[in-house]
């Protein structure tokens, strides 16, 4: 079981090759299953089901390309097939379905069991997840993000240097990594990576706001005054607290 998965992108025909044969064979199961809608109707509507509630995730919307969530509904059609076809089996494959299908809950009931062990622990659930998914930007900043917020600096570090690694114009993990290096008190570094968090994103507020903490701390005031009068401008609401003392600072 998988959170954040880093899949292989379609952009032809034959790239990746499965492309082809994947879409020829979801054409000649929906065609199969049109046919046969009123000869074969305990077969032809699951498999009609399925791939209708399917295709919330196969359709060309704006969503992650695999969530595993969106996969509960389309996989009651897949267990409405069986129950509306076991007993159409032969007798002496009727007892020995029931075992295989009780096998097949007791195997993923102790993979459930152990999956819920891994969300238990929000560190432990983010290691598994950017383990799993080791050249995806997202899993990587969200790893870093946590081990920052609990002080694993050097895990943290690692992490986030991945991210930006992944995504080099992502504000956010710039940010995030400037973040620790303060917290390293590495305050070149973490300047040099505030500076890169605006560049790309020139209202990104709380990289503003840390880089004008930053060059108060080292008695640049002239510096300060004018990040800080870029953050008033971008400031969001939950900053409104930072904001009013930008505010009387500057003007101050």
């Amino acid at each position: 079981p998988h959170l954040d998965h880093d899949c292989a992108v379609t952009t032809g025909q034959l790239a990746p090759p499965t492309t082809s044969i994947t879409r020829a064979a979801g054409v000649i199961v929906l065609s199969w299953s049109i046919r046969n809608l009123q000869s074969r109707p305990r077969i032809a509507f699951p498999i009609l089901g399925y791939l209708l509630l399917h295709s919330v995730e196969s359709a060309p919307l704006n969503l992650d390309l695999v969530f595993e969530h969106r996969m509960y509904q389309p996989m009651t059609m897949l267990a409405l097939l069986f129950a509306l076809n076991v007993d159409s089996l032969p007798q002496k494959y009727v007892k020995l379905s029931y075992v295989g299908l009780l096998l097949i809950g007791l195997a993923l009931s102790s993979t459930t069991y152990q999956r819920n062990e891994t969300w238990s622990d929000p560190v432990r659930f983010l290691r598994d997840t950017a383990h799993k998914s080791p050249d995806k930007w997202r899993p990587q900043y969200n790893l870093g993000t946590e081990l920052g917020r609990r002080g694993l600096l050097v895990e943290a570090k690692l992490a986030l240097e991945q991210a930006v690694r992944l995504r080099p114009d992502d504000s956010e993990s710039h940010n995030q990594l400037a973040n620790v290096f303060m917290k390293a008190n590495q305050v070149a570094a973490a300047e040099k990576h505030y500076r890169l968090a605006i560049k790309y994103n020139e209202k990104n507020a709380e990289a503003l706001y840390n880089l004008a903490l930053l060059l108060g701390g080292q008695s640049r005031y002239t510096e300060q005054r004018e990040i800080l009068a870029q953050f008033i401008l971008h400031a969001p609401p939950y900053l409104d607290k930072q904001r009013k003392w930008a505010l009387n600072y500057v003007r101050r």
